[in-house]
């Protein structure tokens, strides 16, 4: 059975063209699984965590062997010689290495993918750039991840400022409410004297409100669980420094790549030996319905009005003259769809950046559901 690695639940390494050791590691399910499934290689995001906070997927994933691998710098895998010229394009690189590596030395011949966060532009990068040689893709699951890791970055801005503008003008309230009422008490000036200033020099409205908007914005867009789980606390404690000081790392769009590949003739798509086919690829755009990766991120995946077909642009025009918001949105998303015809979106309630871990039951019952559909794809 070529899906079924010959070494389950230890670590391996393999050595890329670039030239890195990168650490691999093969998980079988819990419960033994089926050797007859496709296996799932997980790409984790960041950038710069290990793949260890993406553990948890293995029960989640319908007995389904599950591969992780570390970039190089990240957890177990060895650091690039020159870290500081380690880019996006490096990357790629090597993450096609390392599928190249899994057909050759494991002799995998089909897999599904998993990209999460940041991993899942690397994966959209590797399918538009890379060759996968003899391995088969059964299906892309694209889990809070978009086209674009500025799109993601500028809307957790966006919805820090609106968190933090709301702190600070509850906390402007609270004071005002202190000083009036201490106006009322008898002392010096009608402040309430001495005995009644604070005692400690106090943050701006603005400085306490930062504060508490990055715990908010924690709590409700990244990971609802409290206390946070150990495997994504031990995670971000474990960040690679060469991913932070990297700008290279941290900006990696694929939008305008993807939108010219879904626009190419077929006879042109041909032409590229061992590329996958995203106009027949199942895609599974996956999130949290308060992840930080919003319809907004997404849309570049799922098609937007400027790169829509004809029919979809009068769909949208339509649905423009509809009173009720909600389904102008759904209308909206449907025509979107027409680009990717083997797409599908879908939103894990209860849920933000980390669905997997704050509601893994509805996580597993969608991607199981989505993976047995293409098992045999």
């Amino acid at each position: 059975d070529k899906t079924r690695p010959p070494e389950r639940h230890k670590m391996q390494t393999v050595q890329t063209q670039g030239g890195h050791t990168i650490a691999l590691e093969i998980r079988d399910p819990l419960d033994g699984g089926a050797s007859d499934l496709a296996p799932v290689l997980c790409v984790s995001g960041g950038p710069g965590l290990p793949s260890s906070y993406l553990h948890p997927l293995v029960p989640l994933l319908g007995g389904r062997r599950t591969i992780f691998f570390d970039l190089p710098g990240c957890g177990a895998s060895d650091a690039p010689s020159e870290p500081h010229s380690y880019g996006t394009d490096d990357c790629v690189a090597d993450f096609c290495d390392v599928v190249a590596q899994l057909s050759a030395k494991f002799g995998l011949t089909r897999a599904h993918l998993l990209g999460h966060s940041w991993g899942g532009v690397l994966a959209l990068a590797a399918l538009l750039r890379g060759r996968f040689f003899e391995m088969r893709l059964c299906s892309l699951v694209l889990l809070s991840a978009g086209a674009s890791t500025t799109s993601l970055l500028a809307e957790a801005r966006r919805l820090r400022e609106w968190i933090r503008r709301g702190e600070e003008m509850r906390i402007f309230k609270e004071r005002l409410a202190a000083r009036q009422q201490a106006e009322t008490l008898p002392g010096a000036g009608g402040l309430g004297g001495p005995e009644h200033a604070p005692t400690e020099i106090q943050q701006s409205p603005y400085e306490e409100s930062m504060d508490a908007a990055e715990e908010l914005f924690f709590a409700k867009h990244e990971c609802r669980v409290k206390p946070v789980p150990d495997c994504l606390r031990d995670a971000r404690n474990e960040v690679s420094s060469m991913y932070k000081a990297s700008r290279n790392l941290e900006s990696f769009d694929v939008a305008s790549e993807l939108a010219e590949r879904m626009g190419e003739p077929a006879e042109e798509a041909a032409t590229r030996e061992g590329a996958v086919e995203f106009g027949t690829l199942p895609v599974l755009v996956l999130r949290g319905e308060d992840d930080f990766c919003t319809q907004k991120c997404v849309q570049p995946v799922l098609g937007t009005s400027a790169t829509m077909p004809q029919k979809a642009q009068l769909k949208l025009v339509r649905c423009a003259c509809l009173t009720a918001a909600y389904r102008c949105f759904w209308l909206l998303t449907a025509a979107s769809l027409d680009l990717l015809p083997s797409s599908e979106e879908g939103i894990i309630p209860e849920a933000g950046h980390y669905s997997f871990l704050e509601n893994p039951e509805e996580f597993s019952r969608q991607v199981i559901a989505f993976l047995e559909r293409h098992e045999a794809s």
